[in-house]
């Protein structure tokens, strides 16, 4: 197991969770993986095709912001996937899309059921009806793409240039 893949793993986990409880991803860890990519890509040099990895950033990047624009995606969720992208390169995007899209459909369902169901067990289950739920467990709030899109990531990113994580 590499430190780099670890490293990824703790900073895109602490991403998803600020996601879920504040509705926001925090620039300091879209930052922190972008500056973890290019750390390892200068250790790595001989072996990367920034073209190949900046494009596949900018891309994704580039549908994120035409998603904000259209209010499907946060700004702090197009940020983040594009630092993913950024990891993936051009030959792993379709991997780290497809991923994203698998793991935050169930991430949506998850959520949507744990709106329905918890309630109902608040009134059903006297104790916990003084239980206040979180924020992303209430009904008419967003959903928090980060987690989805950190789970994708998570999960694409054996698909991703080996030199990646063998430093």
């Amino acid at each position: 197991m590499s430190i780099v893949w670890l490293l990824f793993l703790l900073i895109g986990l602490v991403a998803a969770a600020f996601d879920v409880v504040a509705f926001r991803v925090p620039n300091l860890g879209v930052l922190a993986l972008c500056l973890l990519f290019v750390g390892v890509a200068i250790l790595r040099h001989t072996e990367v095709h920034w073209l190949n990895h900046l494009g596949a950033g900018a891309i994704s990047l580039a549908a994120g912001i035409v998603l904000y624009l259209f209010y499907h995606m946060g700004a702090g969720d197009a940020k983040l996937l594009a630092a993913f992208a950024l990891w993936s390169g051009l030959g792993a995007l379709v991997p780290l899309l497809f991923w994203t899209a698998i793991s935050g459909f169930f991430v949506m369902i998850t959520i949507v059921v744990l709106r329905r169901v918890l309630p109902a067990l608040q009134r059903a289950i006297p104790p916990f009806a003084k239980v206040k739920l979180p924020r992303v467990l209430i009904k008419r709030e967003g959903i928090p793409l980060g987690a989805g899109i950190v789970l994708g990531a998570i999960i694409a990113s054996p698909s991703f240039p080996s030199w990646l994580w063998q430093v």
